[in-house]
């Protein structure tokens, strides 16, 4: 009889030693969690997983950091002020810590990431994973990049957001265990034809939940190259301009007309009200509601 195996979030949440502020579904292209956790000195068993978790340290006080995948405790401490540690899949391992720490926890399907992986053109990502494994090691690209992530996720996060930093993640991993395939082309701006093409497709497709998979196959090029030639075409990312986007669209709704905010939010591109709400304020400063009453009401539409 085949057992389903369990999610990292299901076992440490049966722990005493781990206090769960934040855990954070994942959808889409990276199914997975985000977890955001504290804990005491302790020790910890892990079941095997079908998960590949990245451990970051937010906030460490403890002298040792020691991991077992099967053959004995081994130190793995870093001195860093934000290390990272790594635990493939589908292998059952132990730590124990010897002290406070407040850290963030991505764990991704091992199927998805090895396919993301691949994608990026990276070989032999298992052995790469277990090389990363061996030892805690800084990379301050991943730590601001899965900080941003835990900051601005949810369970309603679009396709394009998590598909962007899990892209991002994924392929610094691999040049942190330099094993990239041949070189791509180098870094160019889109031929302007292709990014006026591509910006109306976004226009048009603005409501819908654009995956990073679809802009880039509107260039014919790989995510992450999409990614890097976007931003020297436009000096945003593809999430930062879709966003950017999205809540112009929501604050000429909320001028122009008397809608709901749920209609708001679903015409704009944005899940429901609570997610145009989170987006909107940090954009503007204001929620959506403040917006509209700061303007007196609903504007009656412009004529041109």
């Amino acid at each position: 009889m085949n057992t389903v195996a369990p999610h990292l979030a299901n076992v440490l949440s049966r722990s005493p030693n781990f206090h769960l502020d934040q855990v954070t579904t994942l959808g889409g292209r990276c199914r997975g969690r985000l977890i955001h956790c504290t804990f005491e000195a302790h020790t910890v068993d892990i079941p095997p997983l079908d998960e590949v978790v990245l451990l970051a340290a937010n906030q460490y006080r403890l002298k040792r950091a020691l991991f077992d995948f099967g053959w004995g405790f081994r130190d793995h401490f870093s001195s860093h002020p934000h290390p990272l540690h790594l635990f493939p899949a589908g292998n059952a391992y132990r730590w124990l810590k010897d002290g406070f720490a407040d850290v963030t926890l991505l764990a991704l399907s091992a199927t998805d990431l090895a396919a993301l992986l691949d994608e990026l053109g990276h070989r032999n990502p298992n052995d790469g994973l277990w090389e990363l494994s061996q030892r805690g090691f800084a990379n301050p690209m991943i730590y601001q990049a899965l900080t941003q992530f835990m900051q601005q996720a949810s369970a309603d996060s679009p396709q394009i957001l998590v598909d962007s930093y899990c892209t991002v993640i994924a392929n610094e991993l691999a040049r942190q265990w330099n094993t990239r395939a041949p070189a791509g082309p180098a870094v160019r701006k889109l031929p302007s034809a292709q990014l006026a093409r591509l910006i109306d497709h976004i226009k048009e497709q603005l409501a819908q939940d654009l995956s990073l998979d679809d802009l880039a196959a509107q260039t014919g090029l790989t995510k992450y190259h999409f990614m890097r030639c976007f931003k020297a075409s436009t000096g945003r990312s593809p999430l930062q301009y879709v966003t950017e986007l999205r809540v112009a669209q929501a604050r000429r709704l909320l001028e122009t007309t008397a809608l709901t905010m749920e209609v708001v939010a679903r015409q704009s591109g944005f899940s429901n009200a609570e997610h145009l709400a989170r987006v909107f304020g940090k954009a503007t400063g204001l929620s959506p509601r403040a917006y509209r009453t700061a303007l007196g009401g609903v504007r009656a539409p412009r004529r041109h």
